[in-house]
């Protein structure tokens, strides 16, 4: 839940906060109040005059306010809808505690879904009051094949091809669901610390627009990436739910605000109560539907099933373990490179500082050079008169003196591009180097997490094992004392019958129990040999 830096929604009570809203919305309050209605018992504003606002908005090009408007639109119809083309005042309240005291929507919209999944369940009400595109991503999420690529689920959502189904479509969808065809882990969701209670609540509690309801963690841990341990506590999902019409809730609320201002995050509960190892979590489950009568039958869990959840997790560790070696010759053959790299910046500034100084040693031989010449000429100008081939000579000289300076100045800013063509090679390695250390690290976390998982599944499915041999020695064990006295009977039978001409119906029932004892019998060795 995205919560960190925001505050979650405060309710403040059933009321129009028209002073803001028309701050917000740059016009006057008794203009505002004048367009406020009322539909049934819900007090509000017509879409229809939000749109043509919009419209007058967009032609005086007011973008700010207009971008204010749409998301006012978009709380009450979207959002947090009740009444179908109208903006109540609880949705207004809402956008204005967004807007102006910048708390975080997403708890609330949790609230609402919910508050109105609960009234439908217990006052069996068919209209559902919540934000359904949200119930209906999640949903889809959870139930689809997924992608690989999807960095969010409106986005897995885009990529999926979705089929339009009917009333009974959905019903046999949710009614064919198992463990094995959830997803209980999606790709694009990320570990981090989880809100496990608020204050001295066992649990999160929840406000919304219309009601407060909270939620339990400790139900949903599977699509956290942790095993379910054992069943709930009955103290672990104490129950909170209040609606506002149904009265005023001043305490209750002043407790919940108190309560967020000292939330737990964890990677784990830190709290042993919470959870009963000695109950499995698929037996209080079974419970839970029958007190709770879901219109769903409940599947039983196949041995099958269970095998393959746990040959599919230890499949995915031998990947993640493949993963992680591959990364580790990646990482082996980055190091190498690098190296390299480095030796090879080693050697150019080397280069360079051997070009620097075979340069500035050429500089001085030049110059030395020139003053010789150029004395020379001068005792020969003024021994033999020859001013003018000494002009010539020391201009020849100094021209040649140039193109050497030249060439060496453009040999060392070869040098100089190379060196720098090396600098940014060596911070791309080590930049490239640095990102594979951390998905190494990344890679060898998932696979202890996955670890710890599968010792813990291995651990249980050894209970399950021991529990059904422990009741198939005592299946053999009464299988063995029924057909102990059989072949006496058998035989009794037999001697009973006459010599010549028996019935041929006793002899065939006699010949054929004979039969099904000798078959009885290979069948239970077979099972006391495995």
């Amino acid at each position: 839940m995205p919560l960190e830096g925001k505050a979650p929604y405060n309710y403040l009570g059933q009321y129009t906060i028209v002073l803001m809203l028309s701050e917000i919305m740059k016009i006057h309050p008794m203009k505002l109040e004048s367009k406020l209605t009322i539909k049934g018992t819900t007090r509000g504003i017509p879409q229809e005059y939000l749109e043509w606002y919009l419209h007058r908005l967009a032609a005086g090009e007011k973008w700010e306010t207009f971008m204010d408007v749409l998301a006012l639109i978009l709380y009450g119809i979207m959002l947090f809808p009740n009444v179908e083309n109208f903006v109540d005042c609880a949705a207004m309240n809402a956008f204005v505690g967004y807007k102006s005291r910048s708390e975080n929507p997403v708890p609330t919209i949790v609230a609402e879904v919910y508050g109105t999944l609960n009234q439908c369940h217990e006052l069996k009400r068919r209209k559902m009051l919540c934000c359904l595109p949200v119930l209906y991503v999640w949903f889809i999420s959870r139930v689809s094949k997924g992608t690989l690529n999807a960095t969010c689920p409106v986005e897995e959502l885009l990529q999926c091809k979705l089929e339009i189904k009917g009333v009974n479509e959905w019903a046999q969808l949710c009614a064919s669901l198992s463990e094995e065809k959830i997803r209980w882990c999606v790709s694009w969701q990320q570990r981090s610390h989880i809100i496990y209670h608020c204050g001295n609540y066992p649990n999160v509690p929840l406000m919304g627009i219309r009601c407060c309801i909270n939620y339990n963690p400790l139900l949903a841990q599977r699509q956290f990436g942790y095993p379910m341990r054992g069943s709930p506590t009955l103290a672990s999902l104490a129950t909170l739910r209040i609606y506002y019409e149904e009265g005023t809730f001043a305490e209750v609320l002043h407790q919940i605000r108190d309560a967020w201002g000292n939330i737990v995050r964890a990677e784990g509960d830190p709290r042993s109560w919470t959870v009963d190892e000695r109950i499995p979590y698929n037996q209080w489950l079974a419970t839970r539907v029958k007190a709770v009568k879901l219109p769903f039958k409940l599947i039983s869990p196949d041995s099958n099933v269970e095998k393959r959840l746990l040959n599919a997790e230890v499949q995915q560790a031998k990947l993640l373990r493949a993963e992680l070696e591959r990364t580790k010759q990646e990482n082996i053959t980055l190091t190498n490179e690098l190296q390299n790299l480095q030796q090879n910046y080693a050697n150019l500034k080397h280069d360079k500082m051997e070009s620097e100084c075979v340069y500035e040693e050429f500089i001085r031989k030049q110059k030395q050079d020139l003053t010789s010449i150029n004395a020379e000429l001068r005792w020969k100008s003024l021994e033999w008169g020859i001013t003018e081939i000494s002009e010539r000579v020391r201009k020849y000289l100094c021209d040649e003196f140039k193109r050497d300076k030249q060439e060496a100045l453009e040999k060392l800013r070869d040098i100089q591009i190379k060196l720098n063509d090396a600098e940014q090679q060596v911070e791309k390695a080590v930049a490239k180097l640095e990102k594979e250390r951390l998905h190494h690290a990344e890679l060898e976390k998932r696979h202890r997490e996955l670890m710890i998982q599968t010792n813990e599944y291995v651990v249980e499915q050894g209970r399950i094992i021991e529990h059904w041999k422990i009741y198939f020695s005592q299946l053999a064990s009464l299988a063995n004392g029924a057909i102990e006295n059989v072949p006496k009977l058998l035989a009794d039978a037999e001697s009973a019958m006459p010599i010549f001409n028996p019935p041929k119906g006793i002899e065939a029932f006699l010949n054929h129990y004979k039969k099904l004892m000798e078959e009885m019998k290979n069948v239970m060795g077979r099972a006391q040999d495995n």
